[in-house]
């Protein structure tokens, strides 16, 4: 069935670690995630790592479905709920430059793939409060 909606970071960490190979189960799950709750959710410990997960799997999901803009819509509102988490500059900071190398081509990836749809200005608006 739906997996729980997670409570706290760890519990998100834990729930993620279940699906890390699934990408239909991270779209699932993501797509279930209420962005105005994020801020509850992760409150100031919103991690690096659960940070590039998230970013690595709706960037590579808005890239591969880019027609589905329903779904597109869904998973970019997580990243934009992430982006109003306590802390969430902090994080950004903790971002190394190897991650950001590894980050851009999936944001390049998505921004052609949406090209000519809403999803394309929700992208840009949402790469720039991540300015990498």
């Amino acid at each position: 069935g739906p997996l729980p909606l997670p409570k706290s970071c760890l519990e998100f960490e834990r729930t993620w670690k279940t699906i890390i190979n699934d990408r239909e189960a991270q779209c699932k799950f993501l797509k279930a995630l209420p962005p105005q709750k994020l801020a509850l959710i992760f409150k100031d410990s919103l991690s690096v790592v659960v940070l590039k997960w998230v970013l690595d799997s709706v960037l590579t999901l808005v890239d591969s479905q880019a027609e589905d803009e329903d779904t597109g819509r869904l998973l970019l509102g997580v990243l934009k709920g992430l982006a109003n988490v306590p802390r969430f500059s902090m994080t950004l900071m903790f971002l190394s430059t190897k991650d950001k190398k590894v980050l851009l081509p999936l944001w390049e990836s998505a921004m052609i793939a949406t090209e000519g749809t809403d999803l394309k200005h929700i992208l840009v608006d949402i790469k720039k409060l991540y300015n990498i």
